[in-house]
């Protein structure tokens, strides 16, 4: 998935796992987010962010 994000040059908190990301300044930016799902019913979930500079404002689903 990706999904328009505007950042007021403050980070973005993620507070289950403490983790934050931050732009460079304010400005409109992209998130993109990937997940994998371990073949293990026990292992888990792994995820990916990443954060670009993006005007677009829509959401997207990429496969």
């Amino acid at each position: 998935m990706e999904t328009g994000y505007t950042s007021r040059g403050e980070g973005l908190a993620f507070d289950d796992e403490r983790t934050v990301l931050t732009a460079e300044g304010p400005g409109r930016y992209r998130i993109r987010v990937h997940m994998r799902i371990h073949d293990d019913e026990d292992a888990g979930q792994d995820f990916l962010l990443m954060l670009f500079p993006g005007r677009a404002k829509g959401t997207i689903r990429l496969r």
